[in-house]
């Protein structure tokens, strides 16, 4: 982002910043829930492979935008085919998962998220410190790399279906969230989504920015997100482990708890190596609490 914001010949404002990273989740949202109806008609390898060339050819475009309009539209689309992947290879993975061992199993997998959101920060902080952004962008097209092992995934589930949740042995749909005594859980579980995914999108989004603004250099402001994603690696399989072991609500509440005390402590801000430490504990935290 501040490579972006200092581009020559492109006049580009935070508030510009704002809207592209307002605009790609609204597309990622819209693509989480296609990725339903998606699945139903093609499969879900298909669709993960699918969605991966989508990915990868508009983050592509993107990294070769000659405007700010066009490269606003590519990574608006990417958000798109994001936003199908993720629920998609996580449906994935909890069906063909163990119970007892679900929620570690499943928090490995995501931790691949925060670990690409690790190598972005430290490729942008190699190649964008002259004010490269395309680059580090560019690299995000080697998501193409991953189809053909996708296309071998199989689409049926290992566990036996009395295992199962019983959403999944009905097949599912939107109004068995609200069945019985489920509005009341649903709601809570979207507040707290929604509020652990405002902490690690508005990080992934500005926290560069943040750290430049606050006197540190453009390599070091950029160490800050590879720092945060590390947390988000160890705090999936830590609270992955746990979760299964102590219960989702004690282990989701307590990383909650962490999290908003550690970026409460960032607001004051702390001494570089402190910073680091508080950095990595919300990412541990808010992103070990949404898985």
């Amino acid at each position: 982002m501040p490579a972006l914001l200092s581009y020559p010949g492109w006049d580009v404002t935070p508030a510009d910043v704002g809207t592209i990273g307002a605009l790609t989740l609204l597309a990622m949202a819209i693509g989480a829930v296609a990725a339903g109806s998606l699945t139903r008609r093609l499969g879900r390898s298909r669709v993960l492979a699918v969605c991966l060339c989508w990915f990868s050819v508009t983050v592509a475009a993107a990294a070769m935008a000659p405007t700010e309009l066009l490269f606003a539209s590519g990574r608006v689309l990417a958000g798109f085919g994001l936003g199908c992947l993720l629920p998609v290879a996580s449906a994935l993975v909890l069906d063909n998962a163990a119970p007892a061992r679900r929620t570690l199993v499943y928090g490995v997998m995501f931790s691949a998220y925060p670990c690409g959101g690790m190598v972005a920060g430290i490729a942008a902080g190699q190649l964008g410190l002259d004010g490269d952004f395309r680059t580090p962008l560019a690299l995000g097209a080697l998501a193409l790399l991953a189809v053909p092992a996708v296309l071998r995934l199989r689409d049926v589930a290992s566990v036996p279906p009395d295992q199962k949740d019983p959403l999944r042995r009905s097949g599912g749909s939107a109004a068995d969230l609200f069945a019985e005594r489920g509005v009341y859980r649903t709601v809570l579980l979207w507040m707290a989504t929604f509020m652990c995914l405002l902490v690690i999108y508005g990080l992934y989004t500005w926290l560069p920015s943040i750290m430049q603004a606050t006197g540190y250099g453009l390599a070091s402001a950029v160490a800050f997100l590879a720092i945060l994603n590390l947390g988000g690696v160890v705090g999936m399989l830590v609270s992955g482990w746990a979760a299964d072991r102590l219960g989702v609500r004690v282990v989701g509440g307590m990383a909650c708890l962490l999290g908003g005390l550690a970026i409460g402590l960032l607001s004051l801000r702390p001494p570089t190596a402190l910073g680091y430490v508080l950095v990595a504990v919300a990412g541990m935290s808010a992103i070990g609490a949404q898985v």
